[in-house]
């Protein structure tokens, strides 16, 4: 049974540095930047995100309990007559395809549902395929492509203010 718990302060603070890291390798692999330049975007972008934290509103950062044991972390925003962003759902990878996150995905269905959101959205990186096929598995279908250009030239603003 897969339990969702909020996060606190202190497993914020872990979740943070893991998120920034992952979100960085994905943001330089896609957008062809460094990794720094895409560690100041990351971090820019999570502090606009969640100023306040575990307690930013609309915001729902819980952990994913399985078993007595802390397997993963799933993050959300969700307000009422909207429609609920899933921002990041991580698996541990030991525990990756035993369904956890398929039911972590049913719980905040649930849950932002119930805050009165009448849909789910969420982006996957093109290069990202397995995500892509499991989250259009549990009936999620693409609506859009979104393009990418990088300006090259010396005179073009760097991303993330950097």
């Amino acid at each position: 049974m897969v339990v969702l718990e909020p996060l606190d302060e202190f497993a914020f603070d872990a979740y943070r540095r893991q998120l920034l890291a992952r979100y960085a390798d994905s943001i330089a692999s896609a957008w062809e930047v460094d990794l720094l330049t895409a560690e100041g975007f990351a971090t820019s972008q999570l502090e606009s995100l969640l100023p306040e934290g575990v307690v930013t509103n609309f915001h729902q950062l819980r952990q994913v309990w399985r078993e007595g044991r802390q397997v993963g972390v799933v993050w959300f925003s969700s307000q009422p007559g909207s429609i609920a962003y899933v921002y990041d759902l991580f698996v541990e990878e030991p525990c990756r395809r035993q369904g956890i996150a398929s039911e972590v995905m049913r719980l905040v269905e649930i849950e932002a549902s119930e805050q009165g959101c009448f849909a789910l959205s969420l982006h996957v990186f093109e290069s990202n395929a397995v995500a892509q096929q499991f989250y259009q598995a549990l009936g999620l279908r693409p609506i859009g492509t979104q393009l990418f250009k990088r300006f090259h030239n010396a005179g073009a603003a760097k991303i993330g203010g950097q």
